[in-house]
C-alpha cells in the first residue's frame, strides 16, 4: 500500500537575522542589527507544503530559505540559500513560504522588518513508490524587459529625483504563461550610500506573489540620487514598473 505521510521539519535556529530599519522620525540608527536566538520568532500562519513521496525521489531532503518579512509579517521576498537538489521540490517550498506569515518582531514597543533562513527537512514513510505531485503547469523560464517610470524620465533627459547607474534583467520562474503585461506601483528607500531598502508594493495589475518576485529583482538595481552633506537619513521615492515583450521557453 501506498503511503504519502510526508514529515516536514521547520527549525528556527542560530541562523535568523533581523534588521531593523527606521524612518527619520524614529530615534535608533538604521543600520542596528539584531541577531535573534531560538523561539524568538513564531509564525502566525505556517507554510502548508504538500508533496508526495515521488517529489522527493527516493531519499530525505533539505532545503534552505532565506526569507524576509516587513513590520507585519508580511512575507516580501523569499530564496532558496541551499537548494534541496531538485527544483521543483524548491520551488513548492518557495511558493509554500510565500502564502504564509509570520507574527510581527516586535521589541521595545517597536516592530521591525526581519530577514531569516529557515531549514525545511522532508522524510517519507516509503520510498519504493514513485508518484509526483501534479503540476498544473509547466513552470518555463521567462525573461522581460525591464521598464521603469524612472528609467524612461532618464533616457528621455526629462528631471528625476534619482538616476539609474544600470538596470538589471529580469529573469523569473512563473507559471502565468499568458501573461501580456504585468505593471506595478512601489515605493522605496535609499540611503548615504545609495543602497536600496523597505521596498513597498502600493499596487499592482497581476498577482502579488509574482509583483514581490519582481520588487525582489528590483532590489539589485543600481540607483543614485543626489543630497546634501548634512542630509542623513533615507530618502524615499516612488517608481512603478511596466513589463513588455515578455518571452518563455
Amino acid at each position: 500500500m501506498l503511503k504519502q505521510c510526508i514529515t516536514i521539519s521547520l527549525m528556527l535556529g542560530a541562523s535568523t537575522l533581523i534588521w531593523a530599519e527606521h524612518s527619520a522620525a524614529e530615534t535608533q540608527p538604521a543600520s542596528d542589527v539584531k541577531i535573534l536566538k531560538d523561539g524568538q520568532l513564531s509564525w502566525m500562519r505556517a507554510p502548508k507544503v504538500k508533496i508526495l513521496p515521488g517529489d522527493l525521489e527516493g531519499r530525505p531532503r533539505k532545503a534552505n530559505v532565506l526569507i524576509q518579512a516587513d513590520r507585519s509579517g508580511k512575507i516580501t521576498s523569499v530564496k532558496i540559500k541551499k537548494s534541496s537538489g531538485l527544483p521543483d521540490l524548491d520551488e513548492i517550498v518557495i511558493q509554500a513560504v510565500m502564502r504564509a506569515r509570520f507574527k510581527p518582531y516586535i521589541e521595545s514597543g517597536l516592530s521591525y522588518p526581519i530577514q531569516v533562513t529557515q531549514p525545511f527537512e522532508f522524510d517519507a514513510d516509503d520510498y519504493t513508490s514513485t508518484p509526483k505531485s501534479v503540476k498544473s503547469k509547466p513552470i518555463k523560464r521567462c525573461s522581460y524587459s525591464f521598464e521603469t517610470e524612472g528609467w524612461q524620465r532618464q533616457q528621455s533627459g526629462q528631471h528625476s529625483a534619482f538616476q539609474y547607474i544600470e538596470t538589471p534583467v529580469m529573469k523569473l520562474t512563473m507559471t502565468d504563461l499568458e501573461a501580456k503585461e504585468f505593471n506595478i506601483h512601489f515605493k522605496f528607500s535609499l540611503d548615504r550610500k545609495n543602497r536600496i531598502s523597505d521596498i513597498q508594493l502600493k499596487q499592482s495589475t497581476g498577482s502579488e506573489y509574482l509583483a514581490l518576485l519582481l520588487l525582489n529583482q528590483f532590489s539589485a538595481a543600481k540607483i543614485e540620487a543626489p543630497r546634501k552633506f548634512y542630509q542623513i537619513f533615507k530618502y524615499q521615492f516612488e517608481e512603478k514598473i511596466q513589463l513588455k515583450n515578455i518571452q518563455c521557453n
